[in-house]
């Protein structure tokens, strides 16, 4: 497909292949793999991209976009399994774009870089859940559990849609309480299930979906407990009812993982489309960079430079006696006249409430 004497039929049976999903949707990890590179190939081959080398971000799974705004920021159960290794950039690669490129460039490589560290923890997190990694494990382990059916609250209070799921086996820390104590259990024990804990829910050895805790203490007090799991991704939702058809279980584990600390970091790079001071802050080499300002500001800091620092205060026009060292002095003014600086030391503490003022 890449080469050029790869014919039309072959371009359309590609097209064909991963229109109808016959990869994309095989039982086969290596074979919706190979799927995902024909899929990425397809997509460079027939989109005018622009790429600063021949290592490009697409096709190592199935949420490994060329757009990091289309990459969701929850994992899918394939960028799990996957080997492959992600796509990044070096800063160097960065500073050698054109200037006008580099703030989308950075926004991309940020958003990658940050999420690899989320992965990391995720990834980390699983591993102890399930046994395949020393560390301290979550109590949070429910097995047998069956698909009920969807709660969106009642018609005079409604709320975001949870999938529920029958406990046959009982919640682990609740085994052997009457039903007249549950509720007072769970109104005593908070951390158990505790509202939007986040977790895996999985069929066997099978990442299903992630998902995050919607504690109904009143379902969750049932002689069999019913467990509410808030499901964001409309494909994982369809993974769940999918799979819910098998006779085989789910399980539910709780994952460590601080997702509230990334996603809105990460929600926040994607929704970017400007990049202040970026000339500066992206400049491939430093330089001092003048600051424009108006009449009425340019007046003062002639005043302030004829001061040489000392009784700075009559200019300000404030009572309290304001004097300057040499060092200061020449801090101030340069963060005055220019757009970005970066003042280190003792300075620093001395000229922040004046740098503010003005």
């Amino acid at each position: 497909m890449t080469s050029p004497s790869c014919t039309d039929e072959i371009n359309k049976t590609a097209k064909n292949v991963i229109e109808d999903h016959s990869l994309l949707d095989s039982p086969s990890l290596e074979v919706r793999t190979l799927g995902y590179k024909v899929q990425n190939v397809l997509n460079i081959r027939f989109t005018d991209l622009s790429q600063l080398s021949d290592y490009k971000p697409g096709g190592r799974h199935d949420n490994d976009f060329e757009d990091f705004r289309k990459i969701s920021i929850l994992p899918t159960p394939d960028e799990i399994a996957s080997t492959e290794q992600p796509f990044y950039r070096e800063a160097h690669q960065i500073y050698e774009a054109e200037s006008e490129h580099r703030p989308a460039i950075h926004y991309d490589n940020q958003f990658r870089l940050l999420r690899e560290d989320f992965l990391a923890e995720l990834g980390s997190g699983l591993q102890i859940a399930q046994g395949r990694r020393r560390g301290k494990r979550s109590a949070g382990l429910i097995s047998g559990l069956t698909f009920k059916g969807i709660d969106c609250g009642t018609e005079m209070r409604r709320k975001p849609c949870s999938l529920t799921f029958l406990c046959e086996r009982d919640i682990p820390q609740m085994t052997g309480i009457p039903k007249s104590g549950r509720m007072a259990f769970l109104v005593n024990n908070k951390n158990i299930l505790k509202h939007q804990s986040f977790g895996c829910l999985m069929q066997d050895t099978d990442i299903v979906a992630f998902a995050s805790v919607d504690r109904n203490e009143s379902l969750l007090a049932e002689e069999i407990p019913v467990l509410a799991l808030q499901i964001v991704e409309s494909e994982a939702i369809t993974r769940v009812l999918t799979r819910a058809k098998q006779a085989t279980p789910f399980h539910f584990i709780v994952v460590d993982t601080a997702v509230f600390a990334y996603d809105s970091i990460l929600q926040r790079l994607q929704e970017k489309s400007e990049f202040p001071l970026s000339d500066c802050l992206l400049s491939s080499e430093p330089s001092l960079q003048s600051l424009e300002i108006d009449s009425k500001l340019s007046s003062i800091v002639e005043k302030l430079r004829a001061t040489q620092g000392q009784n700075l205060h009559r200019v300000m026009g404030i009572s309290k006696k304001i004097s300057l060292d040499q060092s200061q002095f020449e801090s101030l003014m340069v963060g005055l006249g220019h757009s970005l600086s970066l003042i280190q030391g003792p300075p620093g503490s001395s000229l922040l409430i004046l740098l503010t003022a003005y």
